[in-house]
């Protein structure tokens, strides 16, 4: 879990950080939408949601959604404040946040409408797991340039494995099932506006990976991660059962940090063992860390800064990671026929 927490502590940080740089990040030509939907139940597994966000045509919107609007969507028990359970989690990654410097973060205005209008477009699909908070700058962001943004979320089973490894494979698989599940549902709603056969996913688990492994729709991966499997890791990705690098063959942009590259001894061995177009690049020096690039963070810089000092490399980050991966989503899913 202390991933979990670093990583939307440092959305929390960036949210505030973020208060000059609106032209630096370059949103599209379409209005964005957003809207919940339930995720079907099967057999013996329970139902879960997708929050979907999608290419809106322009109209007007007297209230777009606020980041506290998103905090209440997430969630997922009556009584739930995912924003105190945020503000929670930053006090023990930094010093607290005051009152004031907390209300600046959760009425930060954001882009997307409610329900709004689709473009009568095909856009292609990105799937991401949900993570309370952490998608929807991105998910606005590409939303903006014309793809359909799909966080996907469903209660975990009991665990049944006899060890940790054990059960974090079981918790991967049903990772795999669940972005699997939502595709295929999107896919049969025969919304015209969405084309799930033009599929990336996005986001850090090696779950994402096994998805293009068994999922041929998705054509490109986005991995947000620190290195490849090495250690317990290596282990987890083994008893899924899924793993089989011959099996990938989408593209994948692998973003790291400067000081994880002399420590992922496994990447070579995958780039090796799979067909697909694998690339790496770097995008934050050492001091700002791996989480602070995986974070979704990037909000415009309408906020004083709240952290001293203030953290201008990690916006960077994020505002480069963003546009690169909007590149490599636009040369897979739009550019380049599917891999046979």
């Amino acid at each position: 879990m202390q991933w979990v927490v670093k990583s939307i502590s440092l959305l929390v940080l960036c949210l505030g950080v973020c208060a000059a740089r609106a032209a630096d990040l370059e949103y599209g030509r379409y209005a964005v939408g957003f809207r919940t939907v339930p995720l079907a139940a099967r057999v013996g597994v329970p139902a879960g949601e997708i929050q979907l966000w999608y290419p809106a045509t322009p109209a007007n919107c007297p209230s777009p959604l606020t980041y506290a609007d998103y905090l209440r969507a997430d969630a997922r028990q009556p009584g739930q404040d995912v924003a105190a359970e945020l503000r929670q989690a930053w006090s023990f990654a930094a010093p607290p946040l005051d009152d004031a410097q907390w209300a600046r973060v959760t009425v930060a205005p954001m882009r997307a409408c409610r329900e709004a209008t689709a473009a009568v477009i095909a856009a292609p699909l990105i799937v991401a797991l949900h993570l309370p908070g952490a998608w929807p700058v991105a998910a606005e962001f590409f939303a903006s340039h014309g793809y359909a943004f799909a966080a996907v979320s469903r209660p975990a089973t009991p665990p049944a494995g006899a060890d940790l490894v054990d059960r974090i494979a079981q918790r991967q698989r049903e990772f795999v099932r669940d972005l699997r599940d939502a595709i295929a549902q999107i896919r049969a709603s025969n919304e015209k506006e969405i084309d799930a056969s033009r599929v990336g996913a996005i986001g850090q688990s090696h779950a994402l990976v096994m998805l293009a492994m068994t999922e041929p729709s998705v054509r490109a991966v986005a991995l947000q991660d620190s290195a490849f499997a090495t250690g317990r890791d290596a282990d987890v990705d083994a008893r899924t059962g899924l793993w089989e690098p011959a099996l990938f063959r989408a593209a994948l942009l692998h973003a790291t940090t400067e000081d994880r590259l002399s420590a992922d001894t496994a990447w070579e061995g995958f780039v090796r063992g799979a067909p697909g177009q694998v690339t790496r690049q770097v995008f934050a020096p050492a001091h700002v860390g791996h989480n602070d690039v995986t974070a979704d963070g990037y909000l415009t810089r309408r906020f004083a800064p709240i952290v001293t000092p203030p953290h201008d490399a990690i916006v960077r980050a994020l505002e480069a990671l963003l546009a690169a991966q909007k590149t490599f989503f636009d040369r897979a899913l739009r550019e380049q026929p599917p891999s046979p």
